[in-house]
């Protein structure tokens, strides 16, 4: 209650839903038995979307690509790696129409391997 009664003070509500913006979110939901394993690319806005997909998944990884590397700086960092060492099933980018820009894409890129002149 404590956490929702900051998080509706801040200018961002939507922080209520995983307690603000994080370089990575883990939830786990023991009632899904599915072998479904979701990481989702999001950046603030996807906080409202993210906790109703792990009634979907066996474990749902939010990641902020503006933010994480793995230990919460930010850096690039293996994808191509999390997601095998993670057994991730499923991949989902979710962002507002502005975070769609070539340089954020390019992040996403280059979390995945690829290279960008």
């Amino acid at each position: 209650m404590m956490m929702r009664n900051y998080c509706l003070k801040k200018s961002g509500k939507y922080y209520v839903f995983l307690g603000g913006d994080r370089p990575i979110c883990h939830i786990e939901n023991p009632n899904v038995t599915n072998g479904r394993k979701l990481v989702i690319f999001k950046e603030s806005y996807g906080n409202t979307l993210t906790p109703l997909l792990s009634d979907m998944f066996e474990e749902v990884w939010a990641i902020d690509p503006r933010e994480f590397n793995g230990s919460n700086t930010p850096v690039y960092t293996n994808m191509q790696k999390f997601v095998s060492e993670h057994g991730i099933t499923d991949i989902l980018i979710l962002n507002n129409v502005q975070s769609a820009s070539p340089n954020y894409m390019k992040k996403i890129g280059r979390m995945f391997g690829q290279v960008y002149d």
